[in-house]
């Protein structure tokens, strides 16, 4: 497993994206998951 380090500016962007909208939110921590436990998955 990875450890993921996020940058102020991808925090920042995040919360602007997620803000109002719960499904991408869920879909973008899906994804992250998934970077973490194998980022050269396809």
């Amino acid at each position: 497993m990875f450890t993921l380090i996020f940058t102020k500016n991808f925090d920042e962007t995040y919360q602007q994206i997620a803000k109002d909208n719960f499904e991408l939110e869920k879909k973008i921590r899906k994804a992250l998951h998934f970077l973490g436990q194998d980022p050269f998955y396809p």
